[in-house]
């Protein structure tokens, strides 16, 4: 259900930016009636996403009368949604009314139900440095052929870094964005301001400061509709220990935050931490690192407020050229997933195999090799999801001393079941933007990647 979260989340950038045109010419009401409408379109289009995912979370274990309760709520919640929007989001994502209002005719569907068609996506960026200034171009083209550029520059003068970079979109909309990061003694400090060219902006400003064995972070960034969202960190190193507090609120008054000890002792290093959510439900996090000569073993349990848990072991061993890890996650749902991945080194190359097989005994697979030939690297790989879903990836990136280049790409093709899309037809993957030497197009693991 992957493809459902993705998509859901572009049908609410629809219906928030359609709640924002509603009320452009509104004056003094604009920000308080566009706020409310927003909150009002997020809570539907959440109940919608989860409704949908539910439907066919029980249409896979056999449960007809939850995937039928599942399917009704997630047709009312697309119907309860101002006509307005329904048209936009069909008008981007044509036959969601019509998917949305027939989910419960597909209980019964064939589970060797047609494939997707078969998409790619590719990137070429270009990086150079010219004295104190590195410059960054990127092209990137999306799976169903639309464009997109970027061009940043960064430049040092003394302590003090400047950025400048331009973004247009595949609809033709572009963002600025200035940022300046200034080093003066133990303190840093980063001023920026992002302003796009439908009217929306955002200045931010971040210090950190190092007093001892203590590093404090004060951040805070103002939107354009006046709203302000506000962090603070401190971490504290007394001797192997190091304690973390922070907090986060956002700009409708909701704080995160987080507050964790890290104790190293001898081989093994223990973490206890405790993360509070916007909605005042925590996460405690206990996990264990140990080291005994070229093996490291992770444990890690996780209890929620709302009490559900999950617990994950993990071994690395590393054996000549060899690098091997097994790991295995249950939650106390009863779903789970045991992985092995192997990584082996051969002269200029690079070989990667995975596996994860869940709780249902299906498998997802992983396959990548790099190899360097010069001062050009090539990698290629591939994904094949729980069901059947399937994702090919090459790149090949490129340095000459003032700057490398890159180009990738990749192609998609979903199985009905692993990659439906309620919002917009069947085999619809949105692959993450590569070519940045990290991270390829199409890069995206298939469903199923490695716990």
């Amino acid at each position: 259900m992957r493809a459902v979260a993705k998509w859901g989340g572009a049908v609410l950038a629809v219906a928030l930016a359609v709640a924002g045109t509603a009320r452009a010419g509104d004056g003094g009401r604009r920000g308080a009636l566009r706020d409310a409408l927003r909150e009002r379109y997020a809570e539907k289009i959440k109940t919608l996403r989860e409704s949908v995912q539910a439907f066919y979370e029980a249409r896979e274990s056999g449960d007809k009368d939850a995937a039928m309760a599942a399917a009704e709520k997630a047709k009312a919640a697309y119907k309860d949604l101002p006509k307005m929007v329904q048209s936009k989001i069909d008008e981007r994502h044509p036959g969601t009314t019509e998917r949305l209002t027939s989910l419960q005719d597909e209980y019964d569907a064939e589970d060797d139900a047609p494939e997707g068609a078969t998409k790619s996506a590719s990137s070429d960026v270009n990086v150079t440095k010219d004295g104190n200034t590195v410059t960054k171009e990127g092209a990137y083209t999306g799976p169903n052929g639309n464009t997109a550029t970027s061009e940043s520059t960064w430049t040092r003068d003394g302590n003090t870094v400047t950025k400048e970079g331009t973004y247009t979109g595949p609809n033709g909309n572009t963002a600025t964005q200035n940022a300046t990061v200034t080093k003066e003694g133990n303190t840093v400090t980063r001023d920026g301001h992002t302003e796009t060219s439908t009217g929306r902006s955002a200045d931010s400003t971040d210090t950190w400061t190092k007093d001892g064995n203590t590093v404090t972070h004060e951040g805070s960034t103002t939107f354009g509709n006046g709203k302000t969202a506000t962090r603070e960190d401190t971490w504290t190193k007394d001797g192997n220990t190091v304690t973390h507090t922070g907090s986060n609120t956002g700009p409708g008054g909701k704080t995160s935050g987080v507050d964790a000890t890290i104790t190293k002792e001898g081989n093994t290093v223990t973490k206890d931490a405790t993360y509070t959510k916007k909605d005042g439900t925590t996460v405690e996090q206990d996990a264990t690192w140990t080291k005994d000569g070229n093996t490291v073993s992770k444990e890690s349990t996780w209890t929620s407020s709302t009490g559900k848990t999950a617990t994950q072991e993990a071994t690395i061993t590393k054996d000549g050229n060899t690098v091997t890890r097994d790991g295995h996650t249950e939650t106390n749902t009863g779903k789970s997933w045991d992985s092995k991945d192997t990584w082996t080194k051969d002269g200029n190359t690079v070989n990667h195999e995975g596996s994860t097989t869940n709780q249902d005994g299906k498998t997802a697979t992983r396959n990548d090799k790099w190899q360097r030939d010069g001062n050009t690297v090539n990698h290629e790989g591939s994904n094949t999801g729980f069901n059947g879903g399937t994702r090919e990836r090459s790149g090949s990136f490129t340095g000459d001393g003032s700057g490398w280049k890159g180009q990738s790409g990749g192609s998609f093709k979903p199985s009905f079941k692993d990659d439906y899309d309620i919002f917009g037809g069947r085999g619809k993957p949105k692959p993450k933007a590569g070519g940045s030497g990290s991270r390829s197009s199409g890069g995206a693991k298939a469903r199923g990647g490695r716990r």
